[in-house]
């Protein structure tokens, strides 16, 4: 009968108010703990996708500075660069400069059209 009195008090500490409140209490800890790995989980997930695009970028300018390097390298590839960047030549050579029809001929067009006094007037307020 003895034994049946300490199980019966057992089981009355086990399902104390207390007891269930320190075991919800854990149970909140752990659900916090558990849902902040999660988020950092999903944020490093996101933080490595980023550093792989920026790494594929990186990696694609370093191509292209590594190919005009070796590019300049070469006699040829200097004096190219030189003529794209200043408006340069050679002892001999000659420039032709073409100019487009286009903006030509829209440039005489709007020149040789008369425009009215109230034509003006909504030119010069946008209409």
């Amino acid at each position: 009968m003895l034994e049946f009195r300490l199980k019966d008090k057992r089981k009355n500490r086990f399902y104390s108010w207390w007891v269930i409140l320190l075991l919800i209490v854990l149970c909140v800890l752990l659900a916090r703990a558990s849902y902040s790995v999660f988020w950092k989980k999903i944020e490093s997930e996101k933080n490595l996708t980023k550093a792989r695009d920026e790494y594929e970028s990186l990696r694609l300018k370093n191509e292209k500075i590594t190919d005009s390097m070796v590019r300049l390298e070469t006699q040829s590839g200097v004096e190219e660069e030189i003529y794209s960047k200043f408006n340069v030549t050679k002892d001999g050579q000659k420039i032709a400069v073409i100019v487009d029809n286009k903006t030509a001929s829209t440039l005489n067009s709007v020149s040789e059209q008369s425009i009215s006094f109230f034509g003006k007037i909504l030119n010069f307020f946008g209409w």
